[in-house]
């Protein structure tokens, strides 16, 4: 009974290490959405993520401006920012993976 208790608690450890294996890996995105380039919210945002990217190892934070487009009804424009801006975090991820 013990031996068999064993081989499972040994199995659960196993499992364990290879589920959270990638989790070493992992990169946390932030995407700060702020009003506009002008005003404080801009550069705020900006200085946040500057920090944050320093400061926290596996971190990739970064502020755009497309609130404001879309309060202004430029809404092709705000959707155009988000579609560039995704695209260049996918080929940038994309990228990061091939050199590892």
């Amino acid at each position: 009974m013990l031996k068999g208790r064993r081989n499972l608690i040994v199995a659960a450890g196993v499992l364990f290490m290879f589920l959270f294996a990638g989790a070493a890996f992992a990169v946390t995105h932030i995407t700060m959405g702020t009003a506009g380039v002008g005003g404080m919210n801009y550069p705020v945002g900006m200085a946040m993520a500057k920090i944050w990217n320093a400061n926290i190892k596996d971190m990739k934070a970064v502020a755009i401006a497309t609130a404001g487009a879309a309060a202004i009804g430029s809404y092709a424009e705000a959707a155009a920012v988000l579609l560039l801006f995704q695209l260049g975090e996918w080929l940038g991820d994309r990228a990061a993976g091939k050199s590892r």
